[in-house]
């Protein structure tokens, strides 16, 4: 499993892959898709500063300020699931 790390709020990333027995916790996003395009993929958070203009990003980034005041360091979103992990 891959989870969003929530250091700083404008460049989110990817860390991981965790194993179970060593995951950290983590918040979880339920949330409502939007069109496929305006989602951010899991490419697309290998680098997060090139897609800040996507309504994806802008939902993420507010999810993981929501996370980090509740005192999570980690949050995972199904957009940027990568199957083959």
């Amino acid at each position: 499993m891959r989870l969003i790390k929530i250091d700083d709020l404008d460049h989110l990333r990817l860390s991981g892959p965790f194993l179970e027995a060593g995951r950290p916790p983590f918040a979880i996003l339920s949330h409502t898709w939007s069109k496929p395009e305006d989602e951010l993929s899991f490419q697309d958070m290998i680098d997060s500063s090139q897609h800040q203009h996507k309504k994806g990003f802008q939902k993420i980034r507010a999810f993981c300020q929501r996370a980090k005041q509740a005192g999570y360091h980690y949050a995972w979103v199904d957009t940027v699931y990568r199957q083959d992990q």
